[in-house]
């Protein structure tokens, strides 16, 4: 006979499988809006998200999580972190504004909990994960392609189109190129989820599988190459390509065997962005140097800093709290290189933080949030003693 505490731990195993899933779709309740610096924006929006729900329902259904008794520190840490974000909170110019942002931030810690949970498999994690970009990748290459995205209030999508202002375009003199939004608000959103697919398609690779789900592998992997490219999120394509050479050096350096299984999905890659960036008659660059003649290629205002936002937010004493926070569970990390797991973890890892230096939605939007919930726990459970024989 099954006890209900086994009944249930599947159950939330299951729910926060599909949450993964689910991750990139921007279904939510909204029920209202506030005025943030004189007008009405996406960061003004009063919502919760679905995935929010089945996160929440996850840990609710079994709060006390098993995990490596090496984690404590920064499970502890992180309760710690969240009281000091919410005394930040009543200080804010607007509470209402900050209190909802501050209860999507403890949506994402939560979700980072569920994941440290040891019934909840790494490998499984990112196949839900990985799969979870399938329909939106596809998307993705219909709305450059089209120059149109169809609106959806059941999957949570907005209207794009290439003619409109206001859409995300790389625009020439004489053409405009819708870049790929996805099933997210912003093509750098979607973006970084395609480099963190990107390295979950290659970690899954670690695992043995059957030649059947190897070549599968390398056919979502040029899927989301291809689309990363279209997403022209050049924090994105940075943070990817910065954080695979460190990678590639450490397997390189201890782990030849390891490189060797990684470089067919490697050579795939690099034919597909060059492929996927010759379809289109104005590269990037070209159309950068049209539009903004003289400007250069990788210049951001310091609005789009995440960690100087993340300062102006939450003052010195909130921001302490995070980076003591990220360098425990970073410390981990590096205490187990130059595993195999480990040098998976340190790539997405790398990559995340590589992107904050260019943009801020891993900080001011849910998606974000979840995505940072989502890596960190990653980082923390491939670098856990046998993850490799998960």
């Amino acid at each position: 006979m099954v006890s209900l505490p086994s009944t249930l731990e599947r159950i939330r195993t299951r729910l926060i499988l599909l949450a993964l899933f689910l991750m990139p779709w921007q279904t939510r309740w909204i029920f209202g809006t506030d005025t943030l610096s004189g007008g009405i924006s996406e960061f003004g929006v009063l919502s919760f998200f679905v995935v929010e729900g089945l996160i929440v329902l996850a840990f609710v259904l079994q709060p006390f999580i098993e995990h490596h008794r090496d984690f404590d520190g920064a499970v502890t840490l992180g309760w710690v972190m969240m009281l000091a974000m919410l005394a930040s909170v009543f200080s804010a110019s607007n509470p209402h504004l900050a209190m909802m942002a501050w209860l999507h931030v403890l949506g994402a810690y939560v979700l980072f909990l569920n994941l440290l949970n040891r019934h909840v498999k790494p490998k499984e994690a990112l196949f839900a994960f990985t799969l979870g970009l399938v329909a939106p990748a596809l998307l993705g290459v219909f709305q450059a392609v089209t120059g149109s995205s169809p609106a959806s209030t059941l999957l949570g999508l907005a209207s794009h189109d290439a003619m409109t202002a206001g859409a995300s375009v790389i625009e020439t003199f004489s053409m405009r190129w819708l870049r790929a939004y996805g099933s997210f608000q912003h093509p750098n959103v979607f973006g970084g989820y395609l480099a963190v697919g990107l390295f979950a398609v290659f970690l899954f690779l670690r695992w043995d599988v059957s030649k059947k789900a190897r070549m599968g592998a390398y056919a979502v992997g040029a899927l989301l190459t291809a689309t990363l490219v279209l997403t022209y999120s050049r924090s994105a394509w940075i943070a990817f390509v910065l954080s695979s050479v460190l990678a590639g050096w450490l397997l390189f350096l201890h782990h030849r065997v390891e490189l060797r299984r990684v470089i067919p999905l490697g050579l795939i890659i690099l034919f597909v962005m060059g492929f996927t960036a010759t379809l289109f008659s104005n590269p990037y660059v070209v159309a950068l140097e049209e539009t903004h003649p003289g400007r250069e290629v990788y210049a951001y205002q310091p609005v789009h800093n995440l960690y100087l936002l993340m300062l102006s937010e939450l003052g010195v004493i909130g921001t302490l709290f995070v980076l003591l926070w990220m360098v425990l569970i970073d410390r981990y990390i590096f205490a187990n290189l130059p595993r195999v797991g480990a040098v998976g973890a340190l790539a997405i890892g790398s990559a995340l933080f590589i992107i904050g230096f260019f943009d801020h939605y891993l900080w001011s939007l849910w998606p974000g949030l979840a995505l940072v919930a989502f890596v960190l726990a990653m980082t923390l459970r491939l670098s856990e003693p046998g993850v490799e024989k998960e």
